[in-house]
């Protein structure tokens, strides 16, 4: 096994990884990423349904836990075979990939920054928040052109990268409350919605969803929304071993293709 290493500059919103070089770089693979599910469950479960509704074709799998945007760039850039494609697991919202939503120490970490830092500037912000994986980390100055570099080397023969979960295709995303997230709106306006940042970034396919999304449930061979399983039973949700898959599903249309500009 050798390493090759990439001189990264001092500044930048990815913490620098020296991408491994194996042997199995010519095995081909998909690459599942899960953030937390917080209300939605348990992301991990959506995870392996999906590597069982793909089926192996021949290829490998890695399911691995991203919480973090540090987390992500690293499983991307150390992933030991060639990806063909990247399933990610979060909730998002227009602007930004919220791998982290709502988990307790990134949530206590916010709050703690907050208070000693109520009137935070934009580079701060867009700093500090590890959990979330913003547009603005994707264009303009808030990125290192090595980094995206090396991001691009390993998806060369990615043939897409798919966004489950909610809003990540909305576009021109405006915060609306407190100074903390309000600062963001003072630059990189409009906001790219962070489905096409992320293809413009990568130079990959990414589908995103315009809307919230819900859980579905395959049940007896067929998809059954989370709504409607609700709408038709006693309880909200069936139990594990009444379904044989589980995925997430916008709620109006389907997951729409952002080429790269």
């Amino acid at each position: 096994m050798s390493y090759l290493k990439y001189a990264y500059p001092k500044e930048n919103y990815f913490t620098p990884i020296e991408p491994i070089q194996t042997s199995l770089a010519k095995e081909r693979g998909i690459l599942i990423c899960y953030g937390y599910g917080a209300e939605l469950g348990n992301f991990k479960v959506y995870a392996n349904s999906l590597e069982k509704i793909g089926g192996s074709k021949g290829r490998k799998y890695r399911i691995v836990k991203t919480f973090t945007r540090d987390d992500l760039h690293s499983e991307i850039v150390n992933c030991p075979f060639e990806i063909n494609e990247i399933h990610i697991l979060s909730h998002a919202y227009g602007a930004g990939l919220a791998l982290g939503y709502h988990e307790a120490s990134l949530t206590q970490a916010r709050g703690l920054f907050i208070h000693s830092n109520p009137n935070p500037t934009y580079k701060q912000v867009v700093n500090f928040e590890k959990g979330i994986l913003f547009t603005d980390h994707l264009v303009g100055s808030n990125f290192s052109p090595s980094i995206r570099a090396v991001v691009r080397s390993k998806l060369i023969n990615c043939s897409f990268i798919k966004l489950w979960g909610c809003n990540s295709a909305v576009e021109n995303w405006n915060y609306k409350e407190g100074n903390y997230w309000l600062i963001l709106n003072s630059e990189n306006i409009p906001k790219l919605s962070v489905a096409q940042s992320l293809a413009n970034y990568t130079k990959v396919k990414v589908l995103g969803a315009s809307s919230g999304s819900h859980p579905e449930y395959k049940i007896k061979g067929k998809w059954i929304s989370g709504i409607d399983y609700k709408k038709s039973n006693t309880k909200n949700y069936p139990y594990p071993n009444e379904y044989t898959s589980i995925r997430l599903h916008p709620d109006r249309g389907n997951y729409a293709p952002f080429l790269p500009q």
